[in-house]
């Protein structure tokens, strides 16, 4: 039996239905059919896409930042984002990669 949804008076097959009006997942662009839709970073993900840009670790239930829209691991953006500072002899020498 195949079913239909109807909205604004059109009926439509569930396929069809998902892809115009079920939410898109940011990450892999697909509609979000689970019961549950993580929305963070003002955009909605599927859980297992929500991850970090650059370690891949799942990021659902744990500390994340954001760089640029997307989302980073707390000990990623630490050292992404925080100069690193070597004392040699009474003199601070940083070094940073930005």
């Amino acid at each position: 039996m195949k079913m239909n949804f109807m909205k604004r008076m059109e009926s439509y097959c569930v396929d069809d239905f998902l892809n115009l009006f079920a939410p898109k997942c940011k990450k892999c662009r697909t509609p979000i059919t689970d019961d549950y839709c993580l929305v963070a970073l003002d955009a909605d993900w599927h859980a297992d896409c929500f991850r970090c840009r650059d370690c891949n670790c799942l990021l659902e239930d744990v500390n994340f930042f954001e760089i640029n829209g997307e989302p980073y691991a707390s000990n990623t953006f630490m050292l992404v984002n925080v100069p690193i500072v070597f004392a040699f002899e009474g003199h601070k020498i940083a070094i940073s990669e930005s």
